[in-house]
């Protein structure tokens, strides 16, 4: 009888419970489901894994550290336009924009369904809105002279992650989300800036 390695049930067992999840929702997943889908009995998946969070835990460990290095890389480099001439500033927002739009599309590429599950998070939707709220506080103070009100800056911020979230989970292919997601963005900031059309 042929052993069948432990990296390959968890694997079996990773692969049952993404389709579980994205077919039942975040909380309403059920283990007994998982084992089914992973040709094994419900002891034998709780040897595995001991409850719903463990398992969660392994199968969104990769997206959570993508995700966070990404986050940290662009807190490390968020913008500094401070004593720059406004084409420095343009050429450092558009780079910006560019690698943004870049990072979405590689998550849609590479973790397209942990982002489907991970966006249940409460934690990280609140960082991504609130880091994208500073990044807008800084555009609106070096690139315009009527300045926003921090709601409208608020709204806005939420309003460019669900806009995207949108894209994320509606486009049809690598090429359109980058299309997509390069267009909104520029969009969404030029709102905030008083030369128009320059993004």
């Amino acid at each position: 009888m042929v052993q069948v390695l432990k990296a390959d049930v968890k694997d079996s067992i990773v692969k049952a419970a993404k389709k579980e999840i994205l077919k039942n929702g975040f909380d309403k997943f059920r283990m007994r489901n998982i084992a089914d889908g992973a040709s094994m009995t419900v002891g034998n998946l709780y040897r595995y894994y001991k409850n719903k969070d463990e398992l969660l835990k392994h199968i969104l460990e990769d997206a959570y550290h993508l995700i966070n290095t990404v986050l940290k890389r662009y807190n490390m480099e968020i913008i500094d336009f401070e004593h720059k001439q406004i084409d420095e500033k343009l050429i450092l927002l558009k780079d910006f924009i560019l690698t943004v739009s870049y990072d979405i599309c590689s998550l849609w590429q590479n973790h397209r369904l942990e982002m489907q599950i991970m966006i249940n998070d409460e934690t990280y939707v609140k960082r991504i809105i609130n880091w994208t709220i500073i990044l807008l506080k800084k555009v609106n103070k070096h690139f315009s002279c009527n300045l926003k009100s921090d709601l409208y800056i608020q709204m806005s911020a939420i309003a460019i992650y669900e806009g995207l979230k949108y894209a994320f989970f509606h486009a049809d292919s690598y090429d359109e989300l980058r299309e997509i997601s390069l267009y909104y963005l520029k969009e969404n900031f030029s709102k905030f800036m008083d030369v128009k059309g320059v993004l």
